[in-house]
């Protein structure tokens, strides 16, 4: 429309398409600390010309949308890296965790307790006639007993507890996805009209990196701009259909979806840490643990029975294994305990093989089992190594897991954060843009009175 309408409608649609720019501006300033924010950019184009007598004439400008800058593919690694991150972290932290059983170093450890152990016998040895020495045997053991049963006690109630915490994150899986869901109905219903906020996007790849760091589910992005969430392979989440995981641990060990097992190679995250850490690293603690209990036992009460009872009487195992019957090495450490029989009377314990009050040959070989190469000092001492091996293992995998999850988002960042300079800029050339557009607002209301008024 040639004429001072056409000029006004230019002006009019330049002030409010540079009135949307500023708007956008604004928002991108007041989010620029906001976590997982994406920058918006107002894309503006050239409104179709009209063609008139004299020409084709310039109609001003249209905004042709508010994207959200962005990289897939920078997105989809992230996506990709988070879940090894979070299953490095978990492994990491329950792992530190199970050090705090052993006590070590310390003078409460278990190292620490065996060598008391063996340097009481060393004393008895010495002093076999000395009724206190046997006494302080038989203390020294009580300690170590205690202390080993407590270790195991430690570790086993770690293994319930992470058993909660896998129900936790099931719970908090599902929450999220159900969250999801509803933001995935909510981008449909916006795609219809032709345009999805940016900020549903920004929420919707916020909750699928949740997921991936629960459960290590990863994502697609769909045409129509909703997430489609797989588990292993397995649909977690299309559109509004949501299958939710189960876990029920009275009844399974493994999490489950439409009813079938989830494996460990179909999950990742945080979840796959947990299950890691509670059914290998914990399990294998305990199996060592019992391991020593039970070889302690034996190779003590070997040689005590070898002995002669200062008052005739059958000698006694020195420790007993309540469940050593019915399951051998299983649960040894939960049940190794000192013999009634010496708790009750010290004088009971055995020191030499002839029943002599001066023989200590019993003490002597007890004492000596220190030494052995692969005895059980060898075996405690390798198995707290272990147990600091695999923690500082796990926490170098996280640390260097973590440089890669910081550089792909360092990378995300310097495409899609929020440059304060850069919005400054924008904000004074839209600015600027806006006020000449008002300017010819002003000068078409001007020549529109002198018209009116000849």
């Amino acid at each position: 429309m040639p004429g001072l309408f056409g000029i006004l409608n230019l002006a009019t649609r330049s002030l409010l398409s540079y009135q949307t720019a500023i708007n956008t501006t604004g928002h991108n300033v007041a989010n620029a600390g906001t976590e997982g924010y994406h920058r918006q950019r107002v894309d503006l184009r050239p409104n179709p010309p009209e063609r008139t007598v004299f020409g084709a004439l310039g109609t001003g400008v249209r905004i042709d949308s508010v994207q959200r800058v962005e990289d897939r593919f920078i997105e989809y690694a992230i996506q990709r890296e988070i879940p090894i991150l979070s299953r490095y972290e978990s492994r990491a932290d329950q792992l530190s965790r199970s050090e705090l059983a052993f006590g070590e170093p310390s003078d409460a450890g278990l190292t620490a307790l065996l060598d008391e152990f063996f340097d009481g016998w060393d004393d008895l040895a010495s002093n076999p006639e000395d009724p206190g020495a046997r006494e302080s045997v038989v203390r020294l053991a009580v300690s170590l007993t205690d202390a080993i049963q407590n270790a195991r006690s430690r570790i086993a109630d770690q293994q319930a507890a992470i058993t909660g915490e896998i129900a936790r994150t099931v719970d908090e899986a599902n929450r999220v996805t159900r969250e999801l869901q509803l933001l995935n109905r909510t981008i449909l219903v916006s795609q219809r009209d032709g345009n999805i906020p940016p900020d549903l996007e920004d929420r919707r790849d916020a909750l699928v990196e949740e997921l991936a760091e629960l459960v290590g589910a990863s994502a697609m992005v769909e045409e129509n701009g909703t997430a489609t969430v797989r588990i292993g392979g397995r649909v977690y989440l299309q559109q509004e259909t949501m299958a939710e995981i189960y876990f029920d641990p009275a009844f399974n060990d493994q999490p489950s979806l439409y009813g079938r097992e989830l494996s460990l190679g179909e999950m990742d995250g945080r979840i796959e840490g947990l299950i890691r850490v509670r059914d290998e690293d914990l399990a294998a603690i305990i199996r060592r643990l019992d391991e020593f209990a039970f070889e302690l036992a034996e190779n003590v009460n070997a040689i005590h029975a070898q002995g002669v009872d200062p008052f005739g009487d059958p000698t006694v195992p020195f420790f007993v294994i309540e469940t050593a019957e019915e399951l051998g090495v299983t649960r040894a450490a939960g049940s190794i305990a000192v013999h009634p029989a010496l708790l009750a009377d010290s004088a009971r314990v055995v020191t030499g093989t002839t029943g002599a009050s001066a023989d200590n040959s019993i003490a002597l070989d007890i004492a000596a089992l220190r030494n052995e190469p692969a005895g059980v000092v060898s075996m405690l001492r390798s198995m707290v190594v272990d147990v600091g091996s695999r923690a500082r293992e796990s926490e170098n995998q996280a640390r260097a897991q973590g440089v890669v999850v910081d550089a792909f988002r360092a990378q995300r960042e310097s495409i899609s954060g929020v440059s304060l300079d850069e919005e400054a800029a924008n904000l004074m050339r839209f600015q600027r843009s806006y006020q000449a557009a008002a300017q010819i607002i002003t000068m078409v209301d001007e020549l529109t009175e002198t018209i009116l008024s000849m």
